[in-house]
């Protein structure tokens, strides 16, 4: 085999291997994703635990190549905040990921 042809085939096959594993890293910071989330499941909200909460919705996260539902809960709002941004999927040219909920003032 010619060297371009090898060079072509570990391409091909380091392609191949990083589209099995269902993600890529073009940044350290950022997990990306292939495969478009399932849809947000309905969740029941119950009774929050207290004054002073507020309800962050359940969503989708990766881990061991597929998607796992993380269930919704109350969390306590901290001092000097308002309001929760929640977090949710994006796309970009490299794939979806994860945009991580907020507390804003």
């Amino acid at each position: 085999m010619t060297r371009v042809v090898r060079l072509t085939w570990l391409v091909v096959a380091l392609h191949l291997t990083t589209a099995c594993a269902g993600y890529v890293r073009p940044r350290d910071e950022v997990l990306y994703v292939h495969r478009r989330p399932p849809r947000a499941r309905m969740e029941v909200v119950v009774a929050a635990p207290g004054p002073g909460h507020v309800w962050v919705s359940g969503w989708w996260v990766w881990r061991n190549n597929d998607y796992r539902w993380e269930p919704g809960r109350w969390m306590p709002i901290p001092n000097g905040r308002r309001q929760w941004d929640h977090g949710r999927w994006r796309h970009d040219r490299y794939g979806w990921f994860w945009s991580e909920g907020r507390w804003r003032q």
